[in-house]
């Protein structure tokens, strides 16, 4: 028993053409007359499992063509890849030289179109007094928009940003005061917020008074008199913003009346270091750096 049918395939660019449809009317009457009319019995076994066979082969003749038709279009397929890659090259060539001549050409007029926008700056900020175009010199790092170089950015959106700016400088230097009006002046140079200019001044206040409290005078020591005769005193405590960690004050209570040695770490502002150096000048106590 043999299954004398044949998928015919043809190649050809751009499509593959079979007879699939002829084929499949006749696959089917074929299934239908001469195999799933079978009855398998005992007697009719042999006869079933032959024709099994002959419809795996079949099955595996199918795929047979399938994968010819994929070996005979594998090899132009990649050969035509390879082609177009080396056309595409070219053609990139020709891309990269274009868009380097445009890129210079953009990049000169968003450059002028920039220039431009600084002058009209410039002109506003010089009838701002003295000492305030000098400050304003200072906020060159948020004052340049980068938007004012693109070709759709209007003469009338540029002059109000200026004006906002040049409004804000002024109202940063007049509203800026008080003990820490340099640092609040330097803050907003860096960010040009107003705002947090201000609450970084009251933030500064606000540290001070807490660490500007009354200290408590020492009593100088006799030198007739031990220092361990007297309660040693505890660490001091960390307040807010300062951390002090220090061990057990004494090395030796035999020499403590003639020399004292405390090891700790101080973590805190620069202004409270310096009031500590002062103190620690002030009652003759000699600092030693352990993390040079």
């Amino acid at each position: 028993m043999a299954l004398e049918m044949e998928l015919v395939t043809k190649v050809e660019p751009g499509s593959v053409t079979t007879n699939f449809e002829d084929f499949k009317e006749a696959l089917r009457i074929e299934m239908e007359t001469k195999y799933k009319s079978i009855v398998v019995s005992e007697e009719s076994i042999k006869e079933a499992r032959d024709a099994r066979a002959v419809l795996n082969k079949a099955k595996e003749g199918l795929k047979d063509a399938v994968r010819s038709m994929k070996a005979q279009n594998a090899e132009p397929l990649k050969m035509a890849e390879t082609q177009a890659k080396e056309l595409e090259a070219l053609i990139d060539d020709a891309i990269n030289t274009l868009d380097g001549q445009i890129k210079r050409i953009e990049d000169a007029q968003r450059k002028q179109r920039t220039d431009s926008a600084i002058q009209i700056l410039a002109q506003k900020l010089e009838r701002l007094p003295m000492e305030v175009n000098e400050f304003a010199a200072g906020c060159m790092d948020w004052l340049i928009n980068p938007k004012w170089g693109n070709a759709t950015c209007r003469f009338i959106e540029i002059n109000k940003d200026c004006d906002e700016k040049v409004e804000r400088i002024q109202n940063a230097w007049d509203l800026l005061q008080g003990e820490y009006r340099p640092q609040m002046l330097a803050q907003f140079q860096k960010t040009g917020d107003l705002a947090k200019a201000q609450l970084y001044g009251m933030e500064l206040s606000r540290q001070k008074e807490a660490f500007s409290a009354p200290q408590k005078e020492n009593i100088p020591i006799s030198e007739n008199k031990p220092v361990y005769d007297e309660p040693v005193q505890e660490a001091p405590k960390a307040q807010e913003g300062i951390l002090i960690e220090a061990p057990e004050a004494y090395d030796n209570k035999e020499n403590s009346h003639n020399k004292c040695k405390a090891v700790f770490k101080l973590v805190c502002m620069r202004y409270q270091m310096e009031w500590f150096l002062a103190t620690c000048e002030r009652f003759g106590i000699v600092l030693e750096r352990q993390d040079k």
